[in-house]
């Protein structure tokens, strides 16, 4: 049974209550005028006969509903000739909603009326919405084809007549549309409900409710990322710093209603009035310009004419209504860099200074007062040898040739070059902040240093070859790989040299300082030849010997040739070899103690085996890693090189005891050094990147600001140090957001250090 037939059963039934209510007052009356003998009697036959007549009228409805439901739909309808359907909202596109937004297209609210006698009996069909307790109806009058808006005194709701309409099917269904617009003001709510009464010609009226029909939404959100770039085009990241008086261009942004985005599209507001606002807090300047719907902000601004850290520019909406909300302004800091780099402290300082040789070292001082300090990998130099017209190319200084003060606002760089004899050499410098100021290209430029050179009475010495490796008369066996080395050979000129390696058996062997091969049997005479490029050479001669395949091999040097083995005296060495084992135990747990200790284990050795045999090349590349690397300490040698503490370490002894190397201890570091190198504090630079590197591995993602924090340095030092160890592959940088930070590259022991 449908809704309408219990409310006429209802009603049949009230109907029937009443009349049972009626016979009893009437049995109440009658009550005084019957012998009380005859009441109880009477009173239950009527009773009796009054329940057997209800029995009977609800069970022939019953039976008439059940055996035919058509026909009484059919009375039910023509007491009820009209039924309304559910409403549905669409937007412009014909795209269903839940959401209605301001100032956009049209909504249409659409909804149909079922007539069960007719369609000519429809009269009217009204929408009523009630925001901030207003009862807004929309009637539409079907003969007349008039629509009525009423209640409506702040004007919340334009009605479109043009996209509006009723028709119908020609059989019973009438479809009605009503084509809506919101203004600004219509109150916010989070769901809003709806009533739909549709009237026949017959007086009927059919009134639904429906609940949460659709939100209203008018408040405003930023939707992108919002983003500025110099005037090349360079994206700026927040906390930059930026040249004075430099024009931005502030993009990525778009205004849309909040939350429009989450139900498929987004949806942007049309206000004439509305407008973008960006402002420099510090100096008060403020830029406008228009929001246009669906386009993306294109702003330029200017950065501030004095040096300032910590700009902040503030992104905002004016021109919304009272009632309306920006749910987000934006806001982006960047640091203003109004001041040149300073060029100063020229080397040679006095352009009147004669020299007296072609090699001269030229240097200056770089300075950035404005904050944002000297760009590391902008510094150049230029040279020329025809005067200040005709330099050449600009060159980059390498990293070892520059040194930073423990402010690291102050840059020094130092370095060799070789001019002609006479008067027009000449050098000069440019570098970069890191705000970009300077010319067109961000530079700028030092003085004209003018050299003046007189090499006249000067001498010149032939190279001096230290011939490291082979020694004469050394005998290796079939298929060796034979170490040669001239790696401490220098010129008392400074000059360039070239080698050249010859055997009198294979030939030319080859023009490296040191390298490695194997040679033929037979008695080689090895002759090394080194050249100056200035006329002047050099050249000394060992005999060596390359057994056949059959032979063994005959020590050349007990310590060089052989391999390490305990004495045989079983209880000294098993003794020796637990006195090591506590010591190592106690104290081994540092460069300096294992060095100690690991040295302290040679003396236990005896005798060498053949095992070891090619200890002395061994001692050929540590030496050679030495001359290249000065200062370099323990476990760094180690892990180059590939050696094991002991080894190493048995090595680092021998050299050091034939005066071949020298050490010096640094703190928990053991670093060594060439016999003819002066230890100055600059030879341990490294210590910093050796701290920054393990500040990095205990605190993966660290930024740059944070890194600089924990360990003391400026963030200049920081940035210098970490692209060290970038190109060295230690570490990396990612950039999250706006943020950079640092990450070693692979797994590293937490004994880095030592």
């Amino acid at each position: 049974m449908n809704q309408k037939n219990q409310i006429l059963a209802s009603q049949r039934s009230s109907t029937l209550a009443r009349s049972l209510q009626r016979n009893r007052s009437i049995i109440k009356r009658t009550d005084y005028k019957v012998p009380s003998g005859m009441v109880c009697l009477r009173s239950l036959i009527i009773f009796s006969v009054i329940v057997l007549f209800l029995l009977s009228i609800f069970t022939t409805i019953s039976a008439e509903t059940r055996s035919n439901p058509e026909e009484s739909d059919m009375r039910d309808r023509a007491s009820d000739p009209l039924e309304n359907a559910n409403i549905t909202i669409s937007n412009s596109l014909g795209e269903p909603v839940k959401h209605i937004y301001p100032g956009s297209k049209h909504y249409s609210f659409q909804t149909s009326v079922k007539m069960y006698d007719s369609l000519d009996t429809l009269k009217s069909v009204t929408l009523l919405l009630d925001p901030d307790g207003l009862e807004i109806s929309i009637s539409w009058d079907i003969p007349s084809n008039i629509v009525t808006k009423s209640n409506d005194l702040k004007d919340y709701i334009i009605f479109h007549e043009s996209e509006s309409g009723s028709e119908n099917d020609g059989v019973d269904t009438w479809r009605i549309t009503f084509a809506l617009e919101f203004n600004w003001s219509y109150p916010a709510e989070k769901q809003t409900n709806a009533q739909m009464i549709s009237e026949s010609t017959g007086g009927y009226k059919d009134f639904d409710i429906y609940l949460n029909v659709f939100v209203f939404e008018n408040d405003l959100e930023f939707e992108g990322q919002f983003k500025i770039t110099d005037s090349k085009g360079m994206d700026i990241e927040e906390n930059s710093w930026i040249p004075a008086l430099e024009t931005l261009t502030c993009s990525g942004l778009t205004v849309i209603f909040e939350n429009s985005i989450d139900q498929g599209a987004p949806v942007y507001p049309d206000l004439t009035d509305l407008m973008y606002r960006i402002q420099e807090e510090t100096s008060g300047n403020f830029w406008q310009a228009p929001v246009e719907p669906g386009e993306p902000l294109e702003m330029e601004i200017i950065s501030s004419s004095l040096s300032t850290e910590n700009v902040r520019y503030k992104l905002t909406l004016i021109g919304l209504p009272s009632n309306i909300e920006l749910i987000s302004n934006i806001e982006y800091v960047l640091n203003v860099d109004a001041e040149p780099l300073l060029f100063y402290d020229y080397v040679p300082s006095n352009s009147d200074s004669i020299f007296e040789s072609t090699k001269i070292k030229c240097g200056v001082s770089l300075e950035d007062k404005g904050g944002s300090g000297v760009d590391l990998d902008s510094i150049e130099y230029a040279m020329s040898i025809h005067g200040t017209l005709n330099y050449g190319k600009w060159i980059s200084v390498n990293s070892d040739q520059i040194k930073i003060s423990t402010t690291g606002n102050v840059i020094d760089v130092s370095i060799e070059l070789i001019f002609n004899n006479g008067t027009d050499n000449y050098v000069k410098w440019r570098a970069r902040d890191n705000a970009g100021n300077g010319d067109i290209n961000g530079y700028y430029e030092s003085l004209d240093t003018q050299i003046k050179i007189d090499v006249s009475s000067i001498t010149y010495y032939s190279p001096q070859i230290v011939l490291d490796y082979p020694k004469n008369h050394w005998i290796f066996e079939y298929n060796e790989e034979i170490t040669f080395s001239a790696i401490g050979t220098y010129d008392p000129d400074n000059e360039e040299l070239s080698y050249l390696w010859t055997s009198n058996i294979s030939g030319e062997l080859s023009t490296e300082e040191w390298f490695q091969l194997k040679l033929e049997p037979g008695v080689h005479l090895i002759s090394l030849q080194v050249y100056d490029g200035q006329g002047h050479s050099a050249s000394t001669s060992v005999e060596i010997t390359v057994l056949p395949e059959e032979s063994d091999v005959v020590s050349n040097n007990v310590e060089d040739k052989q391999g390490l083995v305990f004495d045989s005296t079983g209880a000294t060495a098993g003794t020796a070899t637990c006195i090591l084992i506590i010591l190592v135990y106690f104290f081994g747990g540092t460069e300096v103690g294992k060095y100690k200790l690991l040295g302290f284990a040679i003396p236990l050795y005896s005798k060498l085996t053949k095992k070891m045999v090619l200890d002395h090349e061994t001692r050929g590349i540590i030496r050679g890693y030495i001359l290249a690397n000065p200062g370099d300490h323990f476990t760094s040698i180690k892990n180059h090189i590939g050696l094991k503490n002991g080894t190493l370490a048995y090595h680092l002894k021998i050299l050091e005891r034939e005066n071949l190397i020298k050490s010096h201890r640094d703190g928990i570091f053991k670093r060594f050094y060439p016999m003819n190198v002066k230890i100055s504090k600059d030879l341990v630079h490294m210590s910093k990147q050796e701290i920054i590197l393990n500040t990095i591995i205990e605190n993966p993602g660290v930024t740059r600001k944070d890194l600089a924090n924990m360990i003391g340095l400026s963030r200049q030092v920081v940035n210098y140090h970490s692209k060290g160890l970038i190109q060295a592959g230690l570490i990396r940088s990612e950039k999250y957001g706006k943020k950079i930070q640092y990450y070693a590259n692979e797994p590293i022991s937490p004994d880095i250090n030592q």
